[in-house]
């Protein structure tokens, strides 16, 4: 039995644990089966700033940010690509691109799962307007 924090990423179970500076993250692939992904200091795929930000998270949500930062680090996810088609498929369902930017919960709540360093959403209408022009251009 292994102890650490299970997240579900994209529909795969997912184990972190910590140890002070030193992260074992693996992939669950069934009851007390797991794959490692990464073992070592945290600092090895976060900038300095990137570390910043990370202390100013609370403990939960630190870790799901280290999880989402290896698993974008080792190439497993890319959250770029999955908020992308997020927006793709509001964009489909034809909600307007001032109603995404302007929102103040769903589509902020998405971004945010993608991009939790950015934990007050700063950088939230600059990355949406981008991909969404970058899908408009492309049609």
């Amino acid at each position: 039995m292994s102890y650490g924090k299970e997240f579900k990423i994209d529909g795969q179970v997912y184990l972190l644990e910590i140890f002070e500076k030193h992260v074992y993250i693996a992939k669950k692939n069934g009851e007390d089966d797991y794959s490692s992904i990464f073992e070592g200091d945290n600092a090895s795929f976060f900038w300095d700033d990137e570390l910043i930000q990370l202390g100013k998270l609370d403990y939960e949500d630190s870790l799901y940010a280290m999880l989402i930062k290896c698993l974008n680090w080792k190439g497993i996810t890319n959250s770029k690509a999955l908020y992308q088609k997020f927006l793709y498929g509001l964009l489909e369902d034809k909600y307007y691109k001032e109603d995404i930017l302007a929102s103040s919960s769903d589509e902020l709540l998405v971004y945010l799962m993608y991009f939790p360093l950015d934990y007050k959403g700063k950088k939230f209408k600059t990355v949406s307007t981008s991909l969404i022009d970058g899908f408009k251009n492309a049609l």
